[in-house]
């Protein structure tokens, strides 16, 4: 057995007393088990959304499972394009597996997103979507790879019924030996899985939680729940979006669960980012208000956070200042 030399505690809790020997446990002659000091701490895919924040390491983290979830209509696959949108800046090679069949090049692009680089698969049954994305979780041709989404997921014993016919469980149990097979197998790739997830309401307690079963719930390391915060967004009397708590209720890689950000949703063009950016800057104090102007540094931006978030929108060169800023801030 290999011998390693460590400073260990004595009996009263004091490091430094004395060295001793430590024998490295071997189930085989070919494996030795390292000591937990050798795992490198989670490194993450920076997405250019709030997600980002929520995180709490500056992105999804890689080589584990992520999932967005919430009720129809609250922009869960609008913010997962937009992630991809993010991260295909940064390089990240991403694939959308579209088990529901909706996406569209038109809105996408809409979205930033690069169509022309951005893989797309499509099937019908359950059972062949998950082994393709096992398959691809393998092959490293892929760094993210977008699930949209598991609620839409049908097997084939599903598809054999007819309609009005239950199949109970039928997701709940193709997910749990999926992700039982798939999650060693993203750390030893540096793989993420994106999920984007349905909300369901609890008969009992009225509350909402996510489908796919209590499997799915353990294995998934960082988890984003999407709502309605009771806000909409005007312009003159036309309602053009809503405002979006997004909450996580889930993290294994950082100390931010019940954090919340709320998201400008503007329906057509997705989540504001100037709207998040305008927040963050402010709470840093990279941007300041005297009275209800706005300023950065001593350029005054303007009267109103309406005003100023659509002049940040329109002068990029001003948004990448107020990055800029916002980064070498956050550094600090």
């Amino acid at each position: 057995m290999e011998k390693d030399t460590r400073q260990i505690k004595d009996s009263g809790g004091q490091s430094g007393g004395h060295y001793d020997e430590v024998t490295r446990p071997t189930f085989t002659s070919k494996m030795t088990i390292p000591f937990a000091d050798s795992i490198a701490n989670p490194t993450a895919f920076k997405t250019g959304t709030f997600v980002d924040k929520l995180s709490g390491i500056g992105g999804i983290p890689k080589g584990y499972i992520t999932e967005l979830w919430g009720r129809s209509g609250v922009g869960k696959s609008t913010l997962a394009l937009q992630m991809a949108s993010g991260l295909q800046k940064n390089g990240v090679r991403c694939l959308w597996v579209d088990v529901e069949v909706s996406y569209t090049p038109l809105y996408a692009d809409k979205l930033g997103v690069n169509s022309s680089k951005l893989g797309l698969y499509r099937d019908t049954f359950a059972e062949d979507i998950l082994d393709t994305i096992e398959d691809e979780v393998s092959s490293g041709n892929w760094d993210v790879i977008f699930l949209d989404s598991v609620g839409a997921l049908m097997s084939r014993a599903e598809a054999e019924k007819r309609s009005g016919e239950v199949v109970i469980a039928s997701q709940g149990k193709l997910i749990a030996p999926w992700v039982r097979k798939v999650v060693p197998q993203l750390i030893l790739k540096g793989v993420s899985i994106v999920i984007v997830n349905h909300a369901k309401q609890d008969l009992m307690s009225g509350t909402w939680q996510p489908s796919a079963g209590e499997k799915l719930v353990y294995h998934k390391a960082f988890s984003v729940y999407l709502k309605y915060a009771g806000e909409t967004i005007k312009q003159g009397e036309n309602k053009i979006g809503e405002v979006i708590t997004a909450e996580v209720k889930k993290n294994k890689v950082a100390a931010t669960k019940n954090m919340k950000i709320n998201g400008h949703f503007i329906y057509g063009s997705g989540f504001n980012t100037v709207a998040n950016l305008l927040e963050d800057a402010m709470e840093a104090g990279v941007i300041t208000k005297k009275g209800n102007t706005l300023f950065f540094g001593e350029e005054k931006l303007g009267i109103g956070l309406q005003r100023v978030r659509k002049a940040i929108e329109e002068d990029a060169d001003l948004s990448e200042r107020i990055k800029q800023a916002l980064a070498c801030k956050n550094i600090k």
